[in-house]
């Protein structure tokens, strides 16, 4: 009996000095990871409050070499559109440059449009074929480009597939 009870000593003894061991090396590590450690990471940035301001767009559309050939040839007739539709006037410019080559007095040949935006038929637009006609033609082509297409950029979009507008 003295026997059993030994071994549970030794057993009981054993078990405490690992269990001791383990919490030392738990400390030690502790310590170690203390001494170690990096810098703490600095607290995170709290935006408070978001402000949109609205840039002005800057137009770099460049027109066509032809459309800026006829913009030398006729700078009267650029300089209407250019006081008609501001920023958007290289757009347009584009438009008509290549339907009328920015002539106001244009008339197709074969299918009878006319004018700077090239009106099919030509009745339809009721704006003369002159220089004193491209107030008129302006306005028709602004009104029938937005309603149709809804921008002059969508207009050029389906001119560049189908080749006219």
């Amino acid at each position: 009996m003295k026997k059993a009870k030994s071994r549970i000593k030794k057993k009981v003894t054993i078990k405490t000095v690992i269990i001791a061991s383990l919490i030392v090396s738990s400390l030690w590590s502790a310590v170690f990871y203390l001494l170690t450690k990096p810098e703490p990471i600095p607290e995170l940035l709290i935006i408070e409050k978001i402000e949109i301001k609205e840039v002005e767009k800057v137009d770099e559309y460049v027109p066509s070499p032809a459309t800026l050939k006829a913009i030398e040839k006729r700078p009267g007739v650029a300089g209407d559109i250019n006081r008609k539709f501001g920023k958007e006037w290289r757009y347009w410019a584009e438009l008509m440059g290549r339907e009328a080559s920015l002539n106001p007095s244009a008339i197709n040949p074969s299918s009878g449009a006319c004018g700077l935006p090239q009106a099919l038929p030509c009745e339809k637009m009721e704006c003369s074929l002159d220089l004193d006609g491209i107030d008129c033609q302006l306005e028709w082509i602004k009104e029938y480009t937005i309603e149709r297409y809804g921008s002059i950029q969508h207009a050029l979009v389906f001119h560049d597939v189908f080749n006219w507008y």
